[in-house]
């Protein structure tokens, strides 16, 4: 940040005190605007090239016969078409309901196995990145 605010330096490691602090700084407002300025720039640039391939491989027009297609109700599925029949839903609520109670077991006695052994002391320098980061390994 050119211009930080909103924070406090506490024991070499800096605290966020003022949210509303961090919005409002102009630096930060000033590169929002910059930045959503490039992406759609960009995002532009980039619409337009994939267009003009299009229309230079001459296939510009067959997205429109698939709207078309899609717009007609004659053309498009039911909600019949769309299911699933019970040949395929059967196996697949089976294999949920073996699968997602043995996830959920797996989550708790990975959170239990863990808790309380890990501390930010054991995350690695790159996380804890800071001035006295390596001081504290």
């Amino acid at each position: 940040m050119q211009s930080p605010a909103g924070y406090q330096v506490r024991d070499g490691i800096a605290y966020l005190t003022d949210f509303g602090a961090v919005l409002a700084n102009p630096s930060a407002l000033l590169a929002l605007g910059h930045i959503t300025l490039v992406a759609l720039l960009t995002g532009g640039l980039f619409v337009t090239g994939v267009s003009a391939c299009h229309l230079l491989a001459g296939t510009a027009e067959r997205p429109f016969y698939v709207l078309a297609s899609t717009v007609d109700p004659r053309y498009g599925m039911t909600m019949a078409q769309a299911m699933a029949d019970e040949a395929t839903l059967w196996p697949l609520a089976a294999f949920a309901v073996v699968v997602v109670p043995l996830m959920l077991a797996y989550q708790i006695w990975t959170w239990r196995s863990y808790r309380g052994r890990l501390g930010a002391s054991d995350a690695p320098v790159l996380l804890t990145s800071g001035p006295r980061a390596v001081e504290r390994r």
